[in-house]
């Protein structure tokens, strides 16, 4: 009997039973840059274009641990759960190899400090 790895993703949709709700996208790019309000906050900004053309926006620290942002939206494109070989691999290659993979992102709307509504990206998973 051979075992085979699922990913996460996987594992999540057969307990809930059902597809993920999401809009299906494509990452479109993934930007790294430093905050200019403080000038030394580095973030790597992931830029997917929906179905119906809108482009949403997801904004994360570059950390690399198990429970970063930057970590999930990483596992959720590559549809796998990442383990330490995979943060080795990551570590190695530019993450502009992703650009181009279909997914279905779930999208929130937040308010912010300001008081201003804005969209973002809550959730990956893969397509």
């Amino acid at each position: 009997m051979s075992f085979v790895k699922q990913s996460k993703a996987d594992r999540i949709r057969k307990q809930r039973k059902k597809k993920p709700q999401g809009c299906k996208a494509v990452l479109e790019d993934i930007q790294e840059r430093t905050s200019v309000s403080s000038g030394e906050a580095e973030f790597i900004t992931f830029k997917f274009r929906l179905e119906n053309g809108q482009l949403v926006y997801r904004n994360a620290p570059p950390l690399l641990s198990s429970h970063s942002v930057t970590w999930k939206m990483i596992s959720g494109i590559l549809g796998a759960d990442l383990s330490l070989d995979y943060r080795q691999w990551i570590k190695a290659r530019s993450l502009k190899d992703l650009i181009g993979r279909k997914v279905l992102v779930a999208i929130a709307q937040k308010v912010n400090r300001n008081g201003n509504a804005y969209t973002h990206v809550e959730e990956v998973f893969p397509a």
